[in-house]
């Protein structure tokens, strides 16, 4: 199956999503496949739960609740070939945070 967009996680985010428990990491991708299949991951009305951030060290991305955890993420548009594929541009995954720590 093709998504709509490119997924990028950036090393901090690796690191992040590496430290949390087992239990919550199915929720998290599921949340991550909703982002990747949508004509408009920022867009409100097409996808629940997501908010621009206001903060200055939080400029340009985006909230999605995941449970406990927020993933933190900003998208780049323009076309992107990954082997056969053709993406409408990446995704990338800056953070994911408890929301405790957000």
């Amino acid at each position: 199956m093709a998504y709509k967009w490119y997924l990028e996680i950036t090393s901090k985010a690796q690191m992040q999503i590496d430290e949390m428990p087992k239990s919550d990491l199915r929720l998290l991708f599921s949340k991550l496949i909703e982002l990747l299949n949508a004509d408009e991951p920022i867009s409100p009305n097409e996808i629940t739960d997501i908010k621009k951030l206001k903060a200055p060290e939080y400029r340009g991305l985006w909230r999605k609740r995941s449970g406990n955890w927020r993933i933190l993420y900003r998208l780049e548009e323009g076309e992107v070939i990954f082997f056969k594929y053709s993406y409408r541009g990446k995704l990338v995954v800056e953070q994911v945070v408890n929301r405790r720590d957000l």
